[in-house]
């Protein structure tokens, strides 16, 4: 996870042991390997996702409502999602 978030080891930890004690996720040592610890998020973080989701969703609806046709976000719509697979082959 340090790697792949581009931060020390100890603040990947020391992030874990927040998130744990917020009840926002469950670790447990591997079996097969005891050095590592599985990761799993719990239904009060997933139902806090879909919350912020939401929010993100209407915030920025509402942006391109008040400065864009129909049309306009149409178009926009296409070429997001055409950038998108663009991005997936990568």
């Amino acid at each position: 996870m340090a790697e792949y978030l581009k931060i020390k080891h100890t603040s990947v930890i020391d992030l874990a042991k927040r998130l744990e004690e917020k009840d926002m996720i469950r670790r447990f040592k591997d079996e097969e390997n005891r050095r590592y610890k599985n990761v799993v998020i719990t239904q009060k973080e997933i139902t806090v996702m879909k919350k912020f989701n939401n929010r993100k969703k209407e915030s920025v609806e509402s942006i391109l409502d008040n400065n864009m046709t129909k049309e306009e976000q149409r178009i926009l719509k296409e070429l997001l999602q055409k950038v998108l697979c663009c991005l997936e082959k990568l």
